[in-house]
């Protein structure tokens, strides 16, 4: 497994998840564009954060590739690893260049609250303003994974185009769904 952390955002030194040290969220993506559009955003996702948490929030930025197992599901192994490695982050979003459906539709993003993990598909959020877009789902999703004990709303980050599903059963988690149909 590869990782290249962010120069300036990761210190091995601080790798506490104490409450009293703030919030912890690392953003990590895919090598090529999914790490060009994290390093042209991070100071933005650092500002939003930062006004919407009452604490210190701790952005911290690598490269790594997501990778599928053999039936074409996620394997959020090397992803669990990746953020032990940063000291386990309170959130985890993971940007990639993988085009993920979903019924049909595209699925933008989807949330594993028992991992404290959100994956943000590049592809699905198009060519046009997509600076803007990548921002509001990785708000969304870090809101919807509330790493703290304060109640946010995600309803902002909310887009006409998208739409978030809970699903139920054994691995509950939640879906951002865009309103296209494909197929």
């Amino acid at each position: 497994m590869s990782q290249t952390p962010h120069p300036s955002q990761h210190d091995p030194q601080h790798s506490s998840s104490d409450p009293a040290d703030g919030i912890r969220v690392l953003l990590v993506a895919d090598p090529g564009l999914p790490t060009d559009r994290a390093g042209s955003i991070a100071d933005s996702l650092q500002q939003q954060l930062d006004e919407q948490y009452s604490t210190t929030v701790h952005l911290d930025v690598s490269t790594s590739m997501l990778r599928l197992r053999p039936d074409g599901t996620l394997d959020l192994s090397q992803a669990l690893e990746q953020a032990r490695s940063f000291g386990d982050p309170d959130a985890v979003l993971l940007l990639t260049e993988i085009p993920r459906l979903h019924a049909g539709r595209p699925l933008i993003a989807e949330i594993f609250p028992e991992h404290d993990i959100a994956v943000v598909s590049c592809p699905t959020l198009g060519v046009l303003t997509t600076r803007r877009r990548i921002l509001d789902v990785l708000m969304s999703c870090t809101l919807r994974m509330a790493p703290t004990q304060e109640t946010r709303d995600a309803s902002p980050y909310g887009r006409r185009w998208a739409q978030w599903e809970e699903l139920a059963g054994p691995e509950e988690h939640q879906l951002l769904l865009g309103s296209g149909w494909i197929g």
